[in-house]
């Protein structure tokens, strides 16, 4: 019986210590963005919104270099094709 004790003391003093830990990040994550915590998926979430810029290179990229490199890539294998077939 005595086993069982220190087992359940241990395990009320642990959830008793997260609890604890949860409060201190609610409070750090309230003062740090203003908005009630709730939980890591949501924490995550409004971190990644507050971390969220526009980055041109990526636009840029996406929008200008992906699609050139494309079009020039099958003009060459048809050039290619081309020159094979009749010189």
């Amino acid at each position: 019986m005595n086993h069982v004790h220190v087992v359940v003391d241990i395990n009320i003093k642990s959830v008793a210590l997260m609890d604890n830990d949860r409060k201190i990040v609610a409070n750090a994550f309230y003062k740090r963005t203003g908005i009630k915590y709730e939980n890591w998926i949501q924490a995550m979430a409004v971190q990644h919104k507050l971390n969220r810029r526009t980055d041109w290179f990526r636009v840029f990229l996406w929008l200008g270099c992906i699609p050139a490199f494309t079009f020039f890539s099958w003009y060459g294998i048809y050039k290619l094709v081309m020159w094979m077939l009749y010189g």
